[in-house]
């Protein structure tokens, strides 16, 4: 047998399994959000998910306005002069840009978004090491038992030694910058990946137009960073495929280095391109793929354990394994009040029973595991109700916790924002509800005509370096810690692939209408 054909069965055959898999998966996030829609409301102060009806026929009928624009901008992209085309272009770019970064700019400046919860807890650990404080190292500190969160916590210590003093308000900033940022990396990498201006038109908007992340913006942790740099690796991943240049795999490694600094999910990225990548090396026998492989497994390592190292000879205090991986798995299957598979009061309770011992944890968290899943599958028909609710509540919900988490906010001096923010959490949330939901059905059905038609037999896996991601997303979020928030990064990574999906159906819609003609 001869290598060539070998390259082509090995393509062909993960080609199939990408697309029978992601296919799947889209298909039952795009019957349930048809549907049904969950939400968390405003200043509830509980992760609580509510389940509603959806309506179907506005759903469907966004779908078919999109479908129907498509297929009028490709009409009208073979009648209309290419400078018009660039101008209209361009000008969908800089829409889409501004309205993230004037919608951001707003929310993080209108009211002061202090932060809660784990985010406050980083942001104070950074501010202690810029200080010469390290109790978040010490005994029941947030990063002894939280360790991988030294990533984040370096880099934001690094800004604050930048601007000379711990401020969040300069973080926000950033964020904004970063949200203008993945619009114009959607729109790079459908200039890479599609000929069509009218696709780069439909993305650009799409991605524009989504709320989420302007209420991320003030969000001083690691959602929006993890966005903002798996677009720049695809991107940069994109143009190297394209252009063949070295340069856009050093910006790869550099990104997906930063992203999985700033958030350890990254790491699914990671292992995206080194499954596709590998295939795509071997095929195609390219050295510089297999190459980029290596380092980008090593080079993240690499600055973890210099990290880890870094803080241990300023702080004395030695590196601590912390919470071990399985403490957030047994999380994953509890469930509290409903919620299927969230956090739930006490959930560490086993580290500091064992005396902070993370082999003992580790023990103890197995033990529990099997233990609950016996529990589980001793009731009928428990078992998939559980991972359905655990699915739905984080898949299925448009808004993404965005608003939830951070609509708190004070010190807002001028009565109009103030009514404006206080009209957030009433009638302007059902609003911006209703937009979200449609936008989700839009990229559900875009993702699911992606992995149905643009997964081809014989293309390039490593070109669906997004989708094979996004299907570890989904596999990650069964077996995790839920969190609407945690699959954010995932949805965001649909929005190219919806807009090239739409674009091959209506290549495919183009080609019938031109078969019946010609057959008459």
């Amino acid at each position: 047998m001869k290598w060539n054909e070998t390259g082509k069965k090995l393509t062909g055959m993960a080609n199939w399994v990408v697309r029978l898999v992601g296919g799947a998966i889209l298909f039952v996030l795009l019957w349930y959000s048809l549907r049904f829609t969950q939400y968390m409301v405003p200043m509830q102060g509980y992760e609580y998910p509510v389940d509603t009806a959806d309506s179907e026929w506005m759903n469907l009928l966004a779908a078919m306005l999109v479908i129907g624009a498509a297929a009028a901008g490709f009409w009208l992209e073979k009648r209309l002069q290419e400078r018009v085309w660039t101008w209209v272009e361009r000008t969908v770019l800089g829409i889409a840009m501004l309205w993230q970064g004037v919608w951001g700019f707003f929310w993080v400046s209108a009211a002061d978004r202090c932060p809660k919860g784990d985010q406050e807890s980083v942001f104070k650990a950074a501010a202690g090491f810029l200080a010469g404080d390290y109790h978040a190292l010490g005994k029941n500190g947030y990063c002894e038992i939280y360790p991988h969160q030294l990533g984040l916590a370096s880099l934001e210590e690094l800004i604050f030694r930048i601007v000379g003093k711990p401020d969040y308000h300069v973080i926000q900033l950033i964020f904004v910058a970063m949200a203008v940022g993945e619009v114009c990396f959607v729109y790079g990498i459908l200039k890479e990946s599609s000929k069509h201006r009218m696709v780069r038109i439909l993305g650009t908007l799409s991605a524009g137009g989504c709320m989420a992340p302007v209420f991320y913006t003030c969000w001083v942790y690691g959602e929006l960073p993890f966005v903002f740099f798996a677009l720049l690796a695809a991107w940069m991943l994109a143009r190297y495929l394209k252009r063949g240049r070295s340069g856009a795999l050093a910006g790869f490694v550099a990104a997906v280095t930063l992203g999985v600094l700033v958030r350890k999910n990254m790491l699914i990225l990671v292992i995206a391109f080194c499954l596709t990548g590998g295939v795509y090396a071997i095929v195609r026998k390219d050295k510089r793929i297999a190459l980029t492989i290596l380092l980008a497994v090593l080079v993240p390592n690499l600055c973890y354990g210099g990290i880890y190292k870094m803080y241990e000879l300023r702080s004395g205090y030695a590196h601590a394994e912390g919470l071990p991986a399985n403490g957030y798995i047994h999380i994953g299957l509890m469930e509290t009040e409903g919620r299927y598979g969230w956090d739930y009061l006490d959930s560490n309770k086993p580290y500091y029973q064992n005396g902070r011992d993370t082999d003992l944890t580790r023990e103890a968290y197995s033990q529990m595991i099997v233990s609950r899943l016996e529990q589980m599958q001793s009731r009928p028909g428990y078992l998939t109700a559980f991972f359905k609710g655990k699915i739905l509540s984080q898949w299925n919900a448009p808004l993404y916790q965005s608003m939830y988490f951070n609509y708190v906010h004070e010190d807002v001096h001028n009565e109009r924002v103030t009514a404006f923010l206080d009209r957030l959490s009433g009638d302007l949330f059902d609003e911006l509800l209703w937009g979200a939901d449609r936008l989700q059905f839009v990229i559900y059905l875009g993702a699911f005509l992606y992995f149905v038609l643009c997964v081809k037999k014989d293309s390039d896996p490593v070109r669906h370096l997004l989708a094979v991601t996004v299907i570890g997303g989904f596999l990650f979020s069964v077996l995790w810690e839920a969190k609407t928030r945690y699959v954010f990064p995932y949805y965001m990574m649909m929005f190219p692939m919806a807009a090239l999906g739409y674009g091959e159906l209506i290549g495919l819609m183009g080609k019938f209408r031109r078969r019946s003609g010609d057959a008459v």
